[in-house]
């Protein structure tokens, strides 16, 4: 296993993590759930 294989498993490991919030909230707010009440 390379040093770059390393770097893009932690990137693939961490950009979920750190773009969720971009990616849930708009679809949050466009897509009515049943488990919480709209904001």
């Amino acid at each position: 296993m390379t040093s770059s294989d390393v770097r893009r498993a932690s990137v693939a490991q961490a950009a979920p993590t750190a773009f969720r919030p971009l990616i849930d909230a708009p679809a949050r707010a466009r897509v009515p759930t049943f488990s919480s009440p709209p904001l």
